[in-house]
């Protein structure tokens, strides 16, 4: 996997979809990654926040249908993102 994250940020979790074409990572910069699971290619980038910097570190999952993805951030929120939406 290539690391597509603020240098020096850990990665916290890794999370393959349903399809395995595409994986998602969560890390201390507050960013979640899309990547095309076989090229390593960035697909789409997430904040958590617009404002601060909250890192990412209670884990990504896709749904089911691999159609939304829900991350925990470091201040107790739990996020969920709609992928064919991008929001």
């Amino acid at each position: 996997m290539i690391n597509h994250h603020y240098a020096g940020a850990r990665i916290n979790s890794v999370a393959w979809s349903h399809n395995n074409m595409i994986t998602a990572s969560c890390a201390d910069d507050g960013q979640i990654i899309l990547n095309q699971a076989a090229t390593g290619q960035k697909l789409h980038m997430f904040n958590a926040y617009q404002s601060k910097s909250v890192p990412v570190s209670g884990g990504v999952e896709f749904s089911k249908n691999s159609e939304f993805l829900a991350t925990g951030l470091g201040d107790g929120i739990v996020k969920l993102w709609d992928l064919k939406r991008r929001i």
